[in-house]
């Protein structure tokens, strides 16, 4: 059984996202399977982003918190 999603480090879910796309881009797998394997793809890539904006967030909170600190764009 797959981990749930929300419980994945930002690693943990990068990973396997790795695995996922070397299944598609080099296995022959069945077409079911590969949309499940899609969309747990894109299930992964948005916990992903979402830990990104989170951690974005904090750090741009540390930086207005910190006088000394300057903000540098990310984008």
């Amino acid at each position: 059984m797959m981990t749930s999603i929300k419980k994945l480090s930002f690693e943990e879910a990068i990973s396997e996202l790795d695995i996922i796309i070397e299944k598609i881009n080099n296995d022959n797998i069945p077409i079911d399977d590969m949309e499940n394997l899609f969309e747990r793809a894109l299930m992964l890539n948005h916990h992903c982003k979402s830990i990104l904006e989170k951690t974005k967030g904090k750090i741009s909170k540390l930086v207005k918190e910190n006088d000394e600190l300057k903000l540098l764009d990310i984008d």
